[in-house]
């Protein structure tokens, strides 16, 4: 018992040492960091080459993070060999860069490009090889809007047009909005320049700059690039022209989808059916043959919709097929392919509408059972659980005791959280040895050390990750709906007004608490307002201010006060007008109450969105209480 005892000890002690030693690169790479940042940079060379002698496997070298700092250590003591050498080192890829996002696009392939291009090409400056300098700076003029490109951009082409007056063009044309400047640009920049104006949400310009492509070479990709630019636009008279131009000229039957889709939005629905129908190949098919279908489904010729959805293999296409048999009363067909597309996406919101629909044919309760069962974050849930006057209860996941299991790799992931270096929380939760089958542990913890590193958007895509099982206990299922950014959301929602549950649901459903992301018809942040809308509340604003939460969420609170004023404080009326515009509301459908006809709203888009922020609403209000 005794020898049992000292060996329980020693492997104990043992143990400690290990996780003790394992800090010590981290340790190690902080000092040096700090002496960097606190520009002693000897001091801080000293300390890399003992983490880089004494640490060679240390996951803060593995993951490529520390090999920025050592390289920008040398820049600035003038070792510029040195810092090439290390800075091209320095492609750390962060978690949150490796996860996918509908509703993030994440253009920067490492967290230090822009700084390891600029430098090593200002490193190269020094040693005075400038047309190696030239081209690592000009990786930075790239193809995309980016409010954190902007100052290295700028700062590149500064250095640029000392080596060569063309990049006096350039800079003209992105930040001095000078398009007379394009017959000076070379064909091989003008795609990637359009690009830029297109991805920044200023589809004219985009146009512009594209058509002087194809005066050097005839492309039909380059003008799909046009016609989508007139159309983001809403300019449907160029799409008309140029379509009609460019289908003579190449036969692509791509420019018929865009044509339809100019002529449909002009009101004339025969026209748009008489292009779709030409259409038998290309990029475009699918969505030429969906919109085909719904242009039929208007003119209620139910039987050709029905003929071409049933030969379009999506999910989509299934529920416009569905919706059709609905529509047109067909209620056998209906509930047959119902079945199947519930067995098919059991958990999907569009499967809670049909059990929903079921249950109003029927009055067979059990399919609200079923949604009680099965879709717990969907908007019909809450209307099963009033009709059945109950429910559905959920046990709380043992979060301490798994924990528990995973002791050590928990408390060391808690210990360099305490290092106050994100990155290195980051690089352990991305090495973190949790089997596959606690995939719900897995992600319960990355999802709250996400939140703690207050990157909240991927904090939230993690919960998403395991939605069905998570719904089934109560405290995950609270994961999906948080009050990120509570300080400014109850501030503002204080001062105009408004209830914080509804603006957290606007936000949820609007960017998935993404405060950068900016959509294709250019609305912006976290409340996706677009320029036009917050400049009627400070006209002075601009995009890089309307990126920021503070300013974002303001607003965003600011017009839905305004929505409340107008439709009375009715949620779905609010949701509705936010999504698709007041005035839409005012037209469409509601019940004695004055509530909308969700079901009935004619926008999908629309349709879709209030039920979403009606059920996140009823969750943070049940969730938080208000």
């Amino acid at each position: 018992m005794k020898k049992k005892l000292l060996l329980l000890m020693y492997v104990f002690f043992l143990s400690s040492a290990v996780f003790s030693a394992s800090m010590d690169d981290y340790k190690t790479f902080l000092s040096g960091k700090s002496y960097y940042e606190g520009k002693e940079y000897n001091k801080a060379e000293q300390e890399f080459l003992n983490l880089l002698e004494n640490y060679p496997d240390s996951k803060v070298l593995s993951s490529h993070y520390a090999y920025y700092y050592i390289g920008m250590t040398y820049f600035e003591l003038g070792k510029y060999n040195e810092a090439i050498k290390n800075l091209k080192l320095a492609e750390y890829v962060p978690l949150e860069y490796k996860m996918p996002s509908s509703y993030f696009k994440n253009y920067k392939k490492s967290l230090f490009e822009y700084d390891i291009y600029y430098y090593i090409g200002l490193s190269y400056l020094q040693l005075k090889e400038e047309k190696v300098a030239e081209d690592w700076l000009k990786k930075l003029i790239k193809d995309y809007f980016s409010i954190e490109l902007i100052p290295f951009e700028k700062a590149a082409l500064e250095k640029l047009k000392k080596i060569d007056q063309y990049y006096s063009y350039i800079e003209d044309i992105k930040y001095k909005n000078d398009l007379s400047r394009l017959e000076k640009i070379n064909k091989e920049d003008l795609v990637p320049l359009g690009d830029s104006f297109f991805s920044k949400g200023e589809y004219p310009k985009a146009a512009i700059v594209y058509q002087r492509f194809l005066e050097f070479e005839n492309s039909k990709e380059v003008k799909l690039k046009i016609l989508n630019s007139f159309t983001r636009a809403k300019d449907y008279d160029s799409v008309v022209e140029l379509s009609n131009k460019y289908y003579l000229e190449d036969g692509s039957h791509d420019n018929l989808y865009f044509l339809a889709n100019a002529v449909r939005r002009k009101g004339d629905v025969r026209g748009a059916i008489e292009s779709l129908s030409k259409v038998t190949n290309g990029n475009y098919y699918l969505s030429s043959k969906f919109l085909e279908a719904r242009m039929y489904s208007i003119l209620g010729e139910a039987d050709k919709s029905i003929e071409i959805l049933k030969k379009i293999n999506s999910s989509s296409a299934h529920e416009e097929l569905l919706d059709t048999y609905l529509k047109n009363n067909m209620l056998m067909a209906f509930k047959m392919e119902a079945v199947e597309f519930i067995k098919k996406y059991p958990y999907s919101e569009y499967s809670a509408f049909l059990r929903f629909k079921m249950y109003e044919l029927s009055n067979n309760k059990n399919y609200l059972n079923w949604i009680l069962k099965y879709n717990k974050n969907s908007y019909y849930f809450e209307r099963a659980s009033n009709i059945l006057g109950t429910s559905s209860t959920s046990k709380d996941y043992p979060i301490l005791w798994k924990k528990s299991v995973y002791k050590d790799q928990i408390n060391k992931l808690e210990d360099v959280y305490n290092l106050k270096d994100p990155e290195l929380v980051k690089i352990e939760l991305d090495t973190l040895s949790i089997p596959k089958e606690e995939a719900i542990l897995r992600n319960y913890i990355f999802t709250d050390y996400l939140k703690k590193l207050d990157l909240y958007h991927f904090s939230l895509r993690t919960a998403y990750n395991n939605i069905y099982e998570s719904q089934n206990y109560n405290n995950l299922n609270e994961l999906l709906y948080p009050r990120f950014y509570r300080d400014i959301v109850e501030k503002y929602s204080s001062i105009y007004g408004v209830s914080p549950a509804l603006a957290y649901s606007v936000m949820r459903q609007e960017s998935l608490f993404n405060k950068d992301v900016v959509s294709s018809a250019s609305a912006y942040g976290l409340m996706q307002i677009i320029l036009p809308t917050a400049k009627q509340f400070n006209p002075e604003i601009t995009v890089e201010e309307l990126l920021t939460p503070e300013k974002n969420i303001e607003i965003g609170i600011k017009y839905l006060s305004e929505l409340v004023n107008i439709f009375d404080g009715k949620v779905d009326l609010v949701a509705a007008a936010y999504n698709g515009g007041p005035s839409n509301v005012k037209k469409w459908k509601k019940d004695i109450k004055g509530h909308l006809d969700i079901d009935s709203i004619p926008f999908d888009e629309t349709r879709n969105y209030v039920k979403k922020v009606l059920n996140n609403y009823e969750k943070y209000k049940r969730f938080y209480g208000e």
